[in-house]
């Protein structure tokens, strides 16, 4: 099975490192009816129909292979992936295509504890971080947007574009959302290969919505 290292995911792993959970932990959420809804964060995301909800196994093989590609031989940063990754929440992920295809499109919900984080006060603080490790990863991959801010549903992201090259050559294009909500960096990251994957991608983002 051909799986796309979600490189931004793995290195979300990395910005807060051993940080001290939050208080609170947020729940896995649920899909009902074609929509993702998670209560602790009061977010809201349609599904596409034709996309496919990727269980905790596949999610675990793609975070588990991008990791060994970030770290490389770097034994040590695949240590601090390893223990970093025991915060980590994975919300959700869906893919555009069955996990395989030659060519994919996904968009992953993540969360990371960062309360214990002072020099993360903003969504943007926390792009540069991923910004800092990405131009340290092993992965050969290049800025394709630096850091802005966009509102998304009512909520200021931080948002950041990475492309990235796979091992079978192919360009990889990913978009970091991040917003900082209840002490969590709640990461939305879109991966593509093509125009019209990237246009579906935004098209799940920009259904995403926030309780009042």
């Amino acid at each position: 099975m051909k799986l796309t290292p979600p490189l931004l995911t793995v290195l979300t792993l990395f910005v807060a490192g051993c940080s001290r959970p939050a208080a609170k932990t947020p729940d896995l959420g649920e899909i009902k009816n074609g929509t993702y809804h998670n209560r602790f964060f009061g977010m809201t995301v349609s599904l596409p129909p034709e996309w496919s909800v990727l269980d905790n196994s596949s999610m675990k093989q793609l975070v588990d292979l991008g990791a060994k590609s970030v770290a490389g031989k770097n034994e040590s940063l695949k240590a601090k992936l390893d223990t970093a990754a025991k915060q980590y929440v994975t919300l959700v992920t869906v893919s555009k295509y069955p996990m395989g295809a030659a060519a994919n499109a996904t968009v992953t919900c993540v969360a990371e504890p960062v309360s214990q984080v002072p020099s993360i006060q903003t969504a943007a603080d926390y792009s540069f971080r991923v910004k800092e490790l990405v131009q340290k990863s092993a992965i050969k991959c290049t800025i394709r947007r630096d850091i802005t801010s966009e509102w998304i549903g009512g909520k200021l992201f931080g948002v950041m574009g990475i492309d990235l090259i796979n091992s079978q050559n192919t360009t990889i294009h990913q978009t970091h959302h991040v917003a900082l909500i209840k002490g969590y960096a709640l990461t939305v990251l879109e991966s593509s290969e093509n125009d019209g994957d990237a246009d579906a991608c935004g098209e799940v983002i920009e259904s995403i919505k926030w309780d009042k």
